[in-house]
């Protein structure tokens, strides 16, 4: 993958300066444990068998990145994540077919049944309190929709 084609100079000049930042021993390598705590100190919550499965996709089996590979990994999971959103974003606008910016909660309900995802109204009930993803007008925006998928 050409890291060059999907970040800009300043973001691989931030990712150096994290890079550097847990480069303990400074031989520019950094374990793939560490490797977790650069992105999240990039902002970017990501679990362990995340990183374990990141670096297996990428056939690294090694212990310690180099920039280059940290490049590489970094860059391959960010792509995987814009494309989650462009996948959410797609569904959305499924759901919105007017194009409004936002869906009832009964056009949300019908949607999941037609693609086979329903599920039992107290199920369906509890998945709406609990991500708060109804706002006062009762309906669901679109940036409401997809902060359940970050």
């Amino acid at each position: 993958m050409d890291t060059a084609l999907a970040l800009s100079e300043k973001q691989i000049a931030e990712l150096k300066q994290a890079f550097l930042l847990f480069d303990n021993n400074k031989q520019g390598v950094i374990s793939s444990k560490e490797l977790r705590l650069v992105i999240e100190s990039l902002g970017v919550p990501i679990t362990e068998l995340q990183i374990l499965n990141m670096l297996e996709e990428l056939g690294v089996h090694t212990q310690s990145l180099d920039f280059p590979e940290f490049l590489a990994v970094f860059t391959d999971w960010e792509m995987k994540e814009r494309n989650k959103i462009q996948e959410y974003t797609t569904t959305f606008e499924l759901i919105d077919r007017s194009g409004k910016g936002f869906v009832t909660v009964e056009e949300l309900r019908k949607f999941l049944v037609s693609v086979g995802e329903s599920m039992p109204d107290t199920d369906f009930e509890k998945f709406l309190k609990d991500s708060e993803i109804v706002n006062q007008d009762n309906v669901i925006t679109r940036e409401s929709f997809l902060s359940v998928f970050q």
